[in-house]
């Protein structure tokens, strides 16, 4: 799992400069790779791809990967901030909904860090909860045992929760049949 900023059209739904962006990006440093780019922001590799819609480049995606602890993602967002003002486009966040100012990198990273926490506690990436350190009550940081309930367990439980109450309510209509 990756949290995903867009660099896109500063007018909403307006013409967007893909190669404008391109060349801002390889002059900070991003490395061609696989029909997309390859940016280092803070030691950590962002993927950079090309978001198509009917065969028209509407946006450039910046991948970012959840290993990243709070710093990285504000200065991620600084980076961002910077390469669509240079290439004269927008970073938008379509998590949070809305297109990044100076002001919303603590809003991005707290939602970096609930994506973080999601992907480490459903999708089964521990390794993203351990190295971001990211730390919520009820959600441990490493991938020891929290001494809770799997989802297996929960499951069986919730089954046969439901059973015993058929069979509860079972019994008694047929005791009241009877009378």
């Amino acid at each position: 799992m990756r949290y995903e900023l867009l660099l896109q059209s500063s007018v909403p739904g307006g013409p967007y400069d893909p190669e404008a962006t391109r060349a801002v990006l390889l002059a900070r440093g991003a490395a061609e790779e696989g029909g997309g780019l390859s940016w280092s922001v803070q030691g950590e590799r962002v993927e950079v791809r090309p978001l198509v819609e009917g065969g028209v480049v509407i946006a450039t995606e910046l991948r970012v990967p959840l290993g990243g602890g709070d710093q990285f993602v504000r200065d991620m967002v600084a980076e961002g901030l910077a390469v669509a003002q240079a290439a004269g486009c927008r970073l938008f966040d379509p998590q949070i909904m809305r297109p990044l100012t100076p002001a919303d990198a603590g809003a991005v990273a707290e939602q970096y860090a609930r994506t973080a926490r999601y992907a480490g506690e459903m999708a089964g990436a521990s390794d993203v909860l351990g190295s971001a350190g990211y730390a919520a009550p009820g959600y441990p940081t490493s991938s020891a045992p929290s001494g809770g309930m799997g989802g297996q367990a929960k499951v069986f439980l919730a089954i046969a929760f439901l059973v015993a109450l058929y069979l509860v309510v079972s019994g008694l209509s047929q005791a009241l049949q009877v009378e």
